[in-house]
């Protein structure tokens, strides 16, 4: 796989494309402050399931500390699997407390991080959850 392709449909478009369309967030430059060196993006479905938070006063959790927490933990572990696959998809348990007033207790989740080339053949990485259909390839 050199390009990053979203399936939508029957059409396929570009990563920008796909940031515009809401499907994937950029967090590029909060995930340069952990120590990322390429534009990273995250799918709507792992945003809500790893970083939103609606509930302030319930917690001291915020969606910054979350996105920074996520971003820190996957940057470790992102430097050990780049060797491990060749496909360019590395597979990590990640635990984080399930957002809303009810959860206090943190649980596992499996997310993807595929790396390989935009549109304009630059590397880029893009965070999923493992099990999305219209997950991102790279």
């Amino acid at each position: 796989m050199n390009t990053y392709e979203v399936g939508h449909g029957n059409r396929l478009s570009s990563r920008a494309q796909a940031i515009r369309d809401g499907r994937l967030i950029d967090i590029t430059r909060q995930a340069g402050r952990v120590g990322f060196r390429v534009p990273v993006a995250i799918t709507r479905a792992a945003w809500q399931d790893c970083v939103e938070w609606a509930d302030t006063t319930a917690s001291h959790e915020t969606e910054d500390c979350r996105l920074h927490d996520l971003l820190r933990e996957l940057n470790e572990r992102a430097v050990l699997a780049s060797e491990l696959d060749p496909e360019g998809v590395a597979l990590m348990r990640f635990y984080r407390v399930p957002a809303g007033a009810e959860h206090t207790v943190a649980e596992v989740t499996t997310l993807a991080l595929h790396s390989g080339m935009d549109e304009h053949d630059m590397p880029i990485i893009t965070i999923s959850l493992a099990g999305e259909a219209d997950y991102s390839a790279a």
